[in-house]
């Protein structure tokens, strides 16, 4: 089993840029990366690779997707080092495509498990425990549109087996508690599977859909938080 952290994906991409621009050669990885994408972006002074970071499951293909999107958008404007408008932009199209590839991803075990995606469509993107076991119930009992393909596994289920679900295939991350906490990067409370492999769900008092998935289905922030 091949398993990938921040560092190590931002090794990846970061051989990448030396490799297309033979100038930054031998430079360390985090000034690699600052010559193509502002450090800091505009976007609440967030970094831009921990901002870029945070919207993948932690796999290769999708830091590399994202990059490659971004700098599609960037060469139409040629501005480096490439800042959060830019990235924004690019968000939505990378946002999509991995929302329709994880559904496609989980087709066997979870048919139709976009349709499940799209009950969250427009809504905040962090619950507390009984705002989303609500949620889960509404599918669970048939009250929201979801495709005859999901209802063959999610129809009379229990909310907690959706949200099982939801965390399993890294479409939810849950809130930092006890001692998984010391595995949370500084600046987020929220982890996903990628993060923490085992996690007993069920003392989870708050939740969150990951990043990767807010901008296609339009989610908000809470009025009055801060967003992670």
């Amino acid at each position: 089993t091949i398993s990938w952290d921040e560092p190590s994906l931002l090794t990846l991409v970061a051989k990448r840029i030396q490799h297309t621009v033979p100038d930054l050669a031998g430079t360390d990885d985090t000034y690699a990366w600052n010559m193509i994408f502002a450090e800091t972006l505009q976007y609440r002074q967030a970094k831009s690779f921990n901002y870029m970071i945070d919207r993948t499951l932690y796999r290769p293909r999708e830091i590399v997707q994202f990059c490659t999107d971004v700098l599609d958008d960037a060469r139409k404007t040629a501005t480096f080092p490439i800042d959060y408008p830019i990235i924004a932009s690019a968000e939505l199209k990378y946002g999509e495509a991995r929302t329709k590839d994880i559904a496609a991803e989980y087709k066997f075990q979870y048919p139709g498990l976009l349709s499940i995606f799209e009950v969250f469509r427009g809504q905040t993107y962090t619950f507390d425990r009984k705002d989303l076991e609500l949620i889960c119930l509404k599918i669970t009992i048939g009250q929201s549109g979801i495709e005859d393909a999901a209802k063959c596994w999610a129809i009379d289920q229990e909310p907690e087996m959706l949200i099982d679900v939801l965390w399993r295939v890294g479409f939810l991350r849950a809130q930092a508690v006890g001692g998984i906490k010391a595995l949370r990067r500084s600046g987020s409370s929220y982890l996903g599977p990628h993060q923490v492999s085992n996690l007993n769900l069920r003392n989870i008092t708050r939740f969150q859909v990951h990043p990767m998935f807010r901008a296609f289905l339009g989610m908000k922030e809470a009025k009055g938080t801060i967003p992670e």
